[in-house]
C-alpha cells in the first residue's frame, strides 16, 4: 500500500494486508487462520477452487469469469460473489483512508477489468459517498511480472528515500536533518 507517496508496512511490517480484511463473519475459512477474510473470496486461487467444486470440475480463475461471460450460471454466481466481496473490501480502504486512487492489479485483474464498472457501483453501495465520489478505481491488466518490477521499483525507492538518496525537494525525500543522520549511519 502507498500512502503519502510512501510504502506503509506499518510498525511490524503487516500493513497493507488488505486481503484479510474480514468481510463475512462466518464465511469461508482463510489460509491466514481467519474467516470470511476478502482473500478466501477474491484471490485467483480461491476463485478457482470455488469454480472447481461448483461446476464438479478443475477450472482456472480466468476459465470460471470465461463461462460466466458465456452465461453459465454457476459460474456467474461465483463471479458475482467476487464483485460483491471486492466492492466491500474495496470500501474498508475507502472509508478508512479516502485515497485519490485505488489501484488494482494481479492474477484476477484482467478477468475484472471487464466489470470494473460493476466493481465501481459495489464500491459506491458500501463507502461513505463523498469519500468514494472523488476515488478514481483503476483495474490495471499488466501481467505479474510487471507487478514484481513495481514491487522492485518500490523496494528502491524505499531504500533510497531513507538514506537520502532522493533529490532534495522530492516528495518522499528526508528533509535536510534526516538526510544527514542517514548518511552517518552509511
Amino acid at each position: 500500500m502507498i500512502l503519502e507517496g510512501r510504502l506503509h508496512r506499518g510498525q511490524g511490517g503487516f500493513g497493507g494486508e488488505l486481503g484479510h480484511v474480514p468481510i463475512d463473519f462466518d464465511g469461508r475459512p482463510c489460509i491466514c487462520g481467519g474467516r470470511g477474510c476478502l482473500k478466501a473470496y477474491v484471490s485467483g486461487t480461491d476463485i478457482a477452487r470455488q469454480g472447481s467444486e461448483r461446476l464438479k470440475r478443475e477450472v482456472t480463475a480466468a476459465e470460471v469469469f470465461e463461462l460466466a461471460a458465456g452465461g453459465d450460471a454457476g459460474a456467474g454466481e461465483i463471479v458475482d460473489e467476487v464483485c460483491e466481496a471486492l466492492g466491500a473490501g474495496l470500501a474498508v480502504i475507502v472509508n478508512g483512508l479516502n485515497p485519490e486512487r485505488l489501484l488494482l492489479a494481479g492474477s484476477v485483474a484482467k478477468s475484472l477489468k471487464p466489470l470494473e464498472r460493476d466493481v465501481r457501483a459495489r464500491l459506491e453501495r458500501y463507502a461513505f459517498a463523498q469519500a468514494v465520489a472523488t476515488t478514481r478505481l483503476e483495474i490495471l491488466t499488466m501481467d505479474k511480472d510487471a507487478t514484481v518490477r513495481g514491487g522492485a521499483a518500490l523496494l528502491r525507492y524505499e531504500t533510497r528515500r531513507r538514506t537520502g538518496g532522493l533529490p532534495e525537494g522530492h516528495p518522499g525525500s528526508l528533509p535536510p536533518e534526516g538526510e544527514a543522520r542517514a548518511r552517518e549511519s552509511r
